[in-house]
C-alpha cells in the first residue's frame, strides 16, 4: 500500500480520535511489508479482496474474449494481487466457488447436454463430500490455514443474531442494512474487544433479524430471479461465452460471500442484486432465444 510504502504508519477514520481500542477501526494498519494483509482504499481487507475477486472476473472474461489485447496481463494480475494480499478465507473460498461454476460453464458450450448434466451432478457430489469432510476435520483445516475454529467469533454472532430474531420472527426488527448503533439493542448485540459489529456476518441471518421470514421469501425470489436471468443471457446471448457468464459469475460470489458477510445487502452488493433481478441489459433483436430469431427470419 502507498501509506506502508511511503512509512506514514498506521492511519485512523477522521471520525475516530485517539481513544482506547481505536486501533480497531483503522483504515490501513499500514502492515502489508511485515506480513500484514491489505486494507485498500476500502479500509477493509475482506471488502477488498471481494472487489478483487469481482475484478478479476470481468478481467479474465475480457481477456478470452480479446478485448484487452494488450493491457490484460495488468487488469489480470492486479485483481489478483488484491486477492493473494487480503489473506481472506472468505475470499479463497468465493474465488474457488466461481472457478469451479467457470468450468461448468465452459464444459456446457463443449459437450452434450446429456454429459453435461453428468459432470454436473457430479461436481455437486464432489463439492458437498468436500464439505461433509471439511466439516468433520474443521478445528484440523482452520489451524492449517491460520484461523480460528469459530470463524473468528462468527459461531457465537450467528447463535446471538438466532436468539435475537426470535422475538419477532414474521417481520424482524424493520430495519435494512448495516445496523444503526444508536439503537437497541445494537450498539451492544455483537461485540469482540473493543470493536462493536454492524451485521451479523451472514446474509440471510440478517435479512431475519431485520425482515423477518416475509424478508427472507422476499430475498430469496431475488435471488431465484437474478440467477434465471443470469442463466438465460448464457443461453441466448449472442456474445462471447465468458461475457455471457460474467453476470452468474458475479452472483455466485455474492452468494458465497453472503454465508460469512452481510455485505450482499449493503453497498455494491444490494445494486448487483437489484439490477440482475430487474433484469440483465440487452442488445435488442441480437439476444433473443435462438428459436425466436428463426421464427422472425421466417415471417
Amino acid at each position: 500500500e502507498i501509506v506502508a510504502a511511503l512509512w506514514i504508519g498506521p492511519i485512523r477514520p477522521v471520525w475516530h480520535g485517539d481513544v482506547a481500542g481505536s486501533e480497531v477501526y483503522w483504515w490501513t494498519p499500514a502492515e502489508i511489508f511485515t506480513g500484514g494483509r491489505i486494507s485498500g482504499l476500502t479500509g477493509n481487507a475482506n471488502l477488498t479482496g471481494m472487489l478483487g475477486v469481482m475484478a478479476l472476473i470481468i478481467a479474465v472474461a475480457r481477456a478470452m474474449s480479446q478485448q484487452d489485447r494488450r493491457l490484460w496481463p495488468l487488469f489480470v494480475v492486479v485483481p489478483l494481487a488484491s486477492v493473494v494480499l487480503s489473506q481472506s478465507a472468505t475470499v479463497v473460498i468465493i474465488l474457488a466457488g466461481c472457478i469451479v461454476a467457470a468450468i461448468l460453464i465452459l464444459i456446457r458450450f463443449r459437450v452434450s447436454r446429456e454429459a453435461y448434466y453428468r459432470t454436473f451432478w457430479s461436481s455437486i457430489s464432489a463439492m458437498g463430500g468436500a464439505v461433509i469432510v471439511g466439516a468433520v476435520l474443521w478445528q484440523d483445516l482452520a489451524e492449517m490455514l491460520g484461523k480460528s475454529p469459530d470463524l473468528t467469533g462468527r459461531l457465537e454472532f450467528w447463535r446471538i443474531v438466532l436468539v435475537r430474531w426470535l422475538y419477532s420472527p414474521i417481520v424482524g426488527d424493520g430495519w435494512m442494512g448495516y445496523w444503526m448503533p444508536w439503537v437497541e439493542p445494537y450498539g451492544h448485540l455483537l461485540t469482540q474487544g473493543h470493536a462493536v459489529y454492524l451485521q451479523a456476518h451472514n446474509v440471510w441471518l440478517d435479512v431475519a433479524l431485520q425482515l423477518g421470514i416475509v424478508g427472507l421469501i422476499i430475498f430469496l425470489a431475488l435471488q431465484i430471479t437474478s440467477i434465471r436471468n443470469a442463466v438465460s443471457r448464457i443461453r441466448y446471448s449472442d456474445e462471447h461465452p465468458a461475457l455471457r457468464a460474467v453476470p452468474l459469475l458475479l452472483l455466485i460470489a455474492l452468494v458465497v460471500q453472503g454465508f460469512t458477510e452481510s455485505r450482499p445487502l449493503t453497498e455494491l452488493g444490494a445494486l448487483l442484486l437489484f439490477m440482475f433481478a430487474a433484469g440483465l441489459p440487452q442488445r435488442g433483436e441480437r439476444t433473443l432465444p435462438i428459436r425466436v430469431q428463426k421464427q422472425t427470419a421466417e415471417q
